[in-house]
């Protein structure tokens, strides 16, 4: 008997066709269910590469953003971020080439703009600086960051009056800001406006009392001012605050040195050195102030000190020559005052050459006290009491003394601003000179 068959196989055929396409269905659906897996993860990762350089993991943040990098390599925002963190590692370089990158996707981004302009000029690059940041000015000349960076950059190119510019108005966005009125005086003092400095470095003091710095650049111009009571003013106003700062106490003590209160000049460097400030500095100073109140031996003691830690200063040579030479100890003073010499050579030098000579002459040996008087009036021709110190030692070399009267005689032609003490001195010396040489004449055989 004959079957039909056929159905059968139809059947099966349709059950296949429909399992595959409800795989095809699946499949499809799948698709976008992926794809938004994949956002979130990566959306996941990017918070918490956020997250890591909020708690300063800067590296291990930096990784993920690279690992996100090399899927969206357009993503502005990961180069921004990337760009935060190699900032925060102090790689500027790597940091200028992801800001740079995610400058050229916003080119108009003032904040991309500053980010990457203090790049540069942390990397030294101040035109680079310079230039990324007038972009930014042209675009939103009121943006205080803008204007930071620019006057940053300005003062490191030396630009002092585009700087000020900037600092006014900075000052004219917030007028409480002591920081801005501290920048403009430098500006300020760097273009000699030494009034302007004053007058706001005193604002900056005034809204901020503690800064240590502004104190000691105030002080400073007072001190180069002659203004000696007002920078004392201001150190006392800082030590009241911060009874142990060194800087302070050296400052006391330079401002007592400069008004010849030599012993409070000492009393403030032991306490600068007390508090910690070994310097040269320190000794020479403490040294010097010594010698002026004639403590030879402590003078010698604080300047030996300042020599062994820095054996290139001229001064402290020249003091401990000076002060060995007051305690007649005539080799050591040759020693430190020839030392003097060979180190310098400028207006001291003929102090240094003219207590070679003393010392000389004070031994009595006449020929080599000339020889360093004269060097000393070829270093230093226009002061006048070398021409005096001549005249005496050329009376004692020579018992012919009308060299010596020559040379009293060019001293007193010239006695403006020299010392009365001294003018009195040539004038009864040439008169006795003058007779004793009419004398020796007239007795001499014919």
């Amino acid at each position: 008997m004959y079957r039909y068959t056929a159905p059968i196989k139809h059947k099966t055929y349709m059950k296949s066709a429909k399992i595959r396409y409800l795989i095809l269905v699946v499949f499809w659906l799948l698709i976008p269910l992926t794809s938004l897996y994949s956002q979130n993860n990566q959306i996941d990762d990017f918070n918490k590469a956020k997250l890591l350089m909020m708690e300063g993991q800067y590296s291990r943040s930096a990784g993920l953003l690279q690992t996100l990098l090399n899927k969206d390599f357009t993503n502005s925002d990961i180069l921004y971020y990337l760009g935060l963190n190699y900032q925060s590692l102090s790689n500027f370089q790597m940091a200028s080439k992801f800001f740079e990158q995610a400058l050229k996707l916003d080119t108009a981004n003032v904040k991309l703009m500053t980010l990457l302009g203090n790049d540069y000029y942390s990397a030294g690059r101040t035109s680079d600086a310079d230039s990324i940041l007038s972009k930014a000015f042209a675009l939103d000349s009121s943006d205080t960051q803008v204007l930071l960076a620019m006057g940053k950059t300005y003062k490191k190119e030396q630009n002092w009056k585009e700087a000020k510019d900037i600092y006014n108005k900075l000052i004219g966005q917030d007028s409480t800001n002591g920081f801005y009125y501290e920048q403009l005086a430098y500006c300020n003092a760097n273009l000699k406006d030494f009034n302007e400095a004053i007058i706001n470095f005193q604002i900056s003091h005034q809204l901020n009392p503690l800064n240590q710095n502004i104190i000691l650049d105030l002080s400073q111009i007072y001190f180069s001012k002659e203004l000696f009571v007002s920078a004392m003013h201001i150190i006392d106003d800082g030590l009241a605050v911060y009874p142990y700062s060194t800087s302070f106490w050296t400052k006391k003590g330079d401002i007592n040195l400069k008004m010849k209160n030599y012993s409070d000049a000492v009393d403030e460097y032991q306490k600068s050195i007390s508090f910690g400030d070994s310097s040269e500095i320190n000794f020479r100073n403490m040294g010097i102030a010594y010698y002026w109140i004639e403590e030879y031996n402590s003078s010698i003691t604080s300047l030996d000190q300042a020599v062994k830690i820095m054996d290139k200063d001229p001064s402290a040579y020249f003091y401990l020559g000076a002060s060995y030479k007051n305690l007649k100890k005539y080799d050591l003073a040759i020693k430190n005052l020839s030392l003097a010499s060979d180190l310098q050579r400028n207006d001291f030098m003929a102090e240094t050459l003219i207590q070679i000579a003393a010392t000389y002459y004070e031994q009595k040996n006449y020929s080599q006290a000339l020889k360093f008087y004269q060097d000393a009036l070829r270093e230093k021709p226009d002061k006048k009491e070398i021409v005096f110190y001549l005249a005496t030692a050329y009376y004692h070399y020579y018992k012919d003394k009308t060299v010596a009267i020559k040379y009293y005689n060019k001293f007193l032609a010239d006695t403006i601003d020299v010392d009365k003490q001294l003018i009195k001195y040539a004038k009864d010396r040439k008169e006795t000179l003058i007779e004793e040489n009419h004398f020796r004449k007239a007795e001499t055989p014919k």
